[in-house]
């Protein structure tokens, strides 16, 4: 039987579908349809930490609008979340995939984090900590915290100081649920175990509403894990607009000079054609070591590298359309997180962006069979035409 078709939407779909009451009837129908064959087993909803990350709220009275983004994602997506994109990079960066096996970027937990996010880390192990502490002790004092060769309640509770044992800080710092506080500070106390603890860490941490809920409680410590999308995105227009103004004056320059500017054109054309030809593998290389990733040169990073590539093509080819030609187009601050999306585009097989990247998409001659669908509304038809292609396959 085929697997469920994964489905990626762009991150205005949630924000439509979380309205769906200023929405004309056709996007509740959408909604719906979603619903109904994920029901059915038919269809994945995946989304990612860009998802996630481009639903916050940018200031506190947007906080409940966010909320409803967050609820939406949960509801449509449910744990379907994917790996982060700096897992994907350093899973393709290390050469060990091969497109035609595909690396498994879904996940069925929730979380959007990337792996660097350690909860064992996160959370102290208090049970370890406290029989070090117990072993400094002299020998009458530790008859007093230890009953049977393990620590007692009262050892746990007179020595939280050297673990830092308070599960109402932790929440100040983290997104964590009443439920998960009051677990997490019985561990501390001795009185659960270490294994729910960290359960409870895991279902908080993947809690989307219990994320925007924690902008409400604390706004500067979650805006501040928010913000990394939206720096990038307005330091790659800066960079954009500063390369066409460089381009305008050689433009400007070369002209005067005599050249002729449709020649200057094709000249610009070809050596840009050549430019990303080249540079896909240097760059690569480049985020390996930066994410401290052995990697390989490779001939066909289409292939080993399909996501990395893709997301790096699109984003030369963005730039391409903002810099170069007689009239370009106005960078936009949320070309970059687009470009970050389609780092799962050959992963999925239906991949929604906006309308500009759908062209921008078309000049890349994608090597992927991926659907690219330029409108949420067209959605439905896009899952039926690949559920009856399957079904026509299935039965010749």
């Amino acid at each position: 039987m085929d697997e469920p078709i994964r489905v990626y939407l762009d991150s205005s779909d949630f924000s439509k579908f979380s309205e769906l009451q200023k929405q004309s009837s056709e996007y509740k129908d959408t909604f719906e349809y979603l619903i109904k064959k994920r029901d059915e087993g038919l269809i994945t909803i995946c989304f990612s930490e860009a998802h996630v990350i481009e639903a916050a709220p940018t200031s506190p009275a947007a906080i409940p609008a966010a909320i409803e983004r967050f609820r939406t994602i949960k509801n449509l997506c449910l744990k379907n979340s994917l790996i982060h994109p700096i897992d994907v990079w350093a899973s393709e960066s290390r050469n060990k995939i091969n497109f035609q096996e595909k690396l498994e970027i879904v996940r069925n937990d929730g979380t959007w984090l990337p792996s660097v996010v350690n909860l064992l880390e996160i959370l102290p192990d208090v049970d370890k900590l406290v029989a070090e502490e117990i072993k400094t002790l002299t020998r009458e004092n530790r008859r007093k915290y230890l009953k049977n060769g393990k620590p007692t309640l009262k050892a746990y509770a007179n020595m939280q100081k050297f673990y830092n044992g308070n599960a109402h800080e932790l929440a100040q710092n983290l997104p964590l649920t009443p439920n998960a506080v009051k677990v997490i500070e019985q561990y501390f106390l001795g009185k659960s175990t270490r294994t729910d603890a960290l359960n409870a860490l895991q279902v908080s941490l993947t809690d989307l509403e219990e994320f925007g809920n924690w902008y409400s409680r604390d706004w500067k410590a979650a805006s501040d894990l928010s913000q990394h999308l939206r720096h990038a995105g307005e330091e790659f227009k800066r960079k954009l607009l500063e390369a066409r103004t460089e381009f305008d004056l050689l433009l400007k320059e070369r002209i005067n000079a005599g050249d002729d500017i449709s020649k200057l054109q094709n000249l610009f054309k070809r050596t840009f054609q050549e430019a990303l030809a080249s540079s896909n593998n240097k760059i690569a290389s480049g985020i390996a070591e930066k994410i401290g990733v052995s990697s390989e040169t490779t001939d066909n990073p289409w292939n080993t590298a399909p996501g990395t590539t893709c997301s790096l093509t699109l984003a030369m080819h963005v730039a391409r359309r903002s810099i170069l030609g007689p009239m370009p187009r106005v960078p936009s601050h949320s070309d970059f997180p687009d470009c970050y999306h389609a780092v799962y585009l050959p992963y999925v097989d239906i991949y929604r962006p906006d309308s500009f990247m759908v062209s921008v998409l078309k000049e890349c001659n994608l090597p992927f069979p991926t659907t690219i669908v330029e409108k949420l509304l067209q959605i439905p038809a896009a899952i039926e035409k690949i559920l009856a292609e399957r079904a026509i396959i299935y039965c010749v």
